[in-house]
């Protein structure tokens, strides 16, 4: 069962030096918050740290509903149209090689085409990976999504210079519950909800390698779909098992999903009346096609698939 003690804050004293307009200002102490039922903190790469949390007390058991939440650590079934494909590229992101998490634990991150009208029960997809140009504030993303009523769930990776504070490619997370009017949801493990139940990967953690233009390209499989025993809905990352949003949470009374999209986002702040330079995908257009646009495969590697992207403010789009 989830602890339902009350939340304790662990405290990291460190010491800082700052330089503001060419002069040095210190500041003894800052205080950094380590997440509750931390058994493990690794240190990786740009200062930014990894919080081995206890996943019985990890984020999503503060919410009021999942007090004496079980664990669902495996899904019990899969949809009969969804095949399990065993030959996926192993996705590795930077902090494996600075050490792994003990068992029972989850590692959190710690640092600053739509189809509609007909009934399914989940959704997968081969996305290509890239790190596309975004002007600052802004941010460009690919990503699956499914829509169950009220309820949106989606993941993939994006590149979020507002809420990341770097450039790097991230694997990301988002869903929102609208109920009686009021929105719930966040990002990753922002707020409580999402149960994570793999240790291999981070929520929010940047993604390598990723594609080259014109020559070697990678790809990440998301699977999101409803568990029909438990009502939970599970994320699928490559060959593994992410984790799940309850059924107390995700609360559609529907068995079946109402539309699945496919495709990518950007944010144009429109600074100065110009649209922005921010670039989606691989920043060609989709007529480049294979290796220089970005590519979604829906079925498999040589079923149905779709190019899109493109460069951002250009002649063809002032």
């Amino acid at each position: 069962m989830a602890n339902a003690s009350s939340s304790t804050k662990l405290a990291l004293w460190i010491f800082l030096l700052i330089t503001i307009h060419g002069n040095a200002l210190s500041l003894p102490f800052v205080e950094v918050i380590l997440h509750r039922g931390t058994l493990k903190t690794l240190q990786i790469e740009d200062g930014d740290a990894i919080d081995c949390v206890d996943i019985y007390q990890q984020p999503a058991f503060d919410h009021p509903l999942l007090k004496n939440h079980t664990i669902q650590m495996k899904p019990s079934s899969y949809p009969s149209g969804i095949k399990v494909d065993d030959s996926q590229a192993k996705l590795f992101q930077p902090w494996h090689g600075h050490g792994k998490c003990p068992e029972g634990t989850i590692p959190i991150f710690y640092a600053q085409v739509s189809v509609s009208g007909l009934n399914f029960h989940g959704l997968k997809a081969g996305i290509n990976v890239w790190n596309p140009y975004t002007n600052d504030q802004e941010y460009s993303l690919a990503r699956v999504s499914v829509i169950a009523n009220t309820d949106i769930i989606e993941a993939g990776w994006m590149v979020n210079r507002r809420r990341y504070k770097d450039t790097k490619t991230r694997l990301f997370l988002h869903w929102t519950h609208q109920r009686l009017g009021r929105t719930r949801g966040c990002y990753d493990l922002d707020c409580p909800g999402f149960v994570q139940t793999c240790s291999d990967f981070i929520i929010g953690s940047p993604i390598k390698p990723v594609s080259e233009y014109g020559t070697n390209q990678f790809y990440i499989t998301i699977t999101i779909y409803k568990d029909i025993q438990s009502g939970n809905w599970w994320v699928k990352l490559q060959d593994k098992d992410l984790g799940y949003w309850p059924s107390s949470i995700i609360t559609s009374s529907s068995a079946t999903l109402t539309t699945l999209t496919w495709g990518g986002e950007i944010l144009n702040s429109n600074l100065g009346g110009h649209h922005t330079a921010t670039k989606m995908g691989s920043g060609r257009f989709p007529g480049d096609k294979f290796g220089k646009s970005i590519q979604k495969d829906t079925k498999s590697k040589f079923g149905t698939y779709f190019f899109y992207g493109g460069p951002g403010r250009s002649d063809k789009c002032p």
